[in-house]
C-alpha cells in the first residue's frame, strides 16, 4: 500500500519464529494534515481492512493508531499529535 493511502497495513508476526501468519495487524490512519479525521475513505479502508482480517485467522490483535503530525517549518507552529479527531468536517459542507 503506498504512503498516500489514506489507511496503511501492516501485518508483523508475533514472534520472529511464528510460521503460521502475520499475527499482529498495524493500521495507521494516514491523514496527519487533518489531525487523522475519519471521512468516509478512511471508513471504507477500515471496512475492507478488517474484513481481510476476519478471513485471515493468524491475526490474533489489530491496533489502530494515527499517523504523526507533518513536521513544521522553522519558524511555524506544529499541530499537535493526534489518534483520531473525529469527523472530518468537510464532508458534510
Amino acid at each position: 500500500m503506498s504512503d498516500d493511502a489514506v489507511l496503511l497495513v501492516q501485518n508483523v508476526p508475533l514472534d520472529a519464529d511464528a510460521e503460521d501468519g502475520p499475527g499482529i495487524s498495524v493500521w495507521t490512519i494516514n491523514r496527519p494534515d487533518k489531525l487523522n479525521a475519519l471521512n468516509s475513505e478512511v471508513n471504507d479502508a477500515i471496512i475492507a481492512a478488517a474484513k481481510d482480517v476476519e478471513k485471515n485467522d493468524s491475526v490474533r490483535v489489530v491496533i489502530i493508531r494515527g499517523a504523526p503530525p507533518p513536521t513544521a517549518e522553522e519558524g511555524e507552529r506544529s499541530m499537535p499529535p493526534a489518534f483520531v479527531a473525529g469527523a472530518d468536517i468537510s464532508e458534510f459542507v
